[in-house]
């Protein structure tokens, strides 16, 4: 024979199954809610994406002028050194002129005679 069955315990074990029902619904009532939050959010990363890839556009426009002139910096620093030695030689030349001292000497102290004249 089956046993009778305890109204009591029939109604708490109604209450708890109640209760678990209406937290799954109120679940899954929540999941558009997140789901739209979700989007949001995503659509908000892409759009700063967006304007992160027009900037990079906007900076490679203005880069393409420097391209031709990045391409021709490694011939600078030879070129510079030759500069250097040819201005050195031409330097050596100038001294060796006879009297080129003396001039040189004067032109180094004219600067300091004028500024104690204008004080």
């Amino acid at each position: 024979m089956a046993s009778p069955l305890d109204p009591s315990r029939v109604v708490e074990v109604s209450v708890k199954a109640g209760e678990q029902a209406v937290e799954v619904a109120v679940g899954f009532l929540r999941l558009p809610g997140r789901f739209l939050r979700m989007v949001d959010s995503t659509e908000a990363l892409l759009a700063r994406a967006d304007h992160l890839m027009d900037q990079a556009e906007r900076h490679l426009e203005h880069t393409d002028g420097l391209v031709p002139v990045l391409k021709q910096v490694d011939k600078l620093g030879p070129d510079v050194a030759e500069l250097l030695r040819v201005t050195d030689e031409v330097r050596r030349a100038v001294l060796g002129i006879p009297g080129v001292g003396m001039i040189w000497r004067r032109g180094q102290s004219a600067p300091e005679s004028e500024g104690s004249v204008g004080s």
